[in-house]
């Protein structure tokens, strides 16, 4: 029994909010403008309180990347950044007052004239 008793301490310390249990959103990007897109991040960045930006990487017109766990900062995902032929193009996600539930997201990023507009759009788990 005293055996039984440090080990359940043990695993109650391990349930903490480190940061292997933060909350995870799996959000993808769907690129709905007439263009490739040269590369492709997600994050506001270190300075803009991101704890951390994905790269999407480089995408094909009317193509979709796949999901990717972002944690559940705003900052994280408030930021969309994209290049076009050497153009940085930044839209800011229109985000309802509270942050999103863990949960999947598609962003779909356009552009209006030479604007960067991005629609988020809840999705059905997968």
């Amino acid at each position: 029994m005293k055996s039984f008793i440090p080990l359940v301490i043990l695993m109650l310390l391990g349930c903490g909010a480190g940061p292997g249990n933060q909350l995870l959103l799996q959000i993808r990007i769907s690129n709905e403008t007439p263009h490739v897109i040269d590369k492709l991040w997600l994050g506001a960045g270190a300075r803009g309180g991101a704890t951390q930006d994905t790269e999407f990487g480089p995408m094909e017109q009317g193509g979709m990347s796949p999901y990717e766990a972002i944690e559940a900062v705003r900052d994280n995902y408030r930021k969309l950044n994209f290049v076009i032929d050497g153009k940085r193009y930044n839209a800011v996600v229109e985000l309802p007052e509270h942050d999103f539930m863990t949960g999947y997201y598609t962003f779909v990023c356009s552009l209006e004239v030479d604007t960067a507009i991005v629609t988020v759009i809840a999705e059905e788990e997968t």
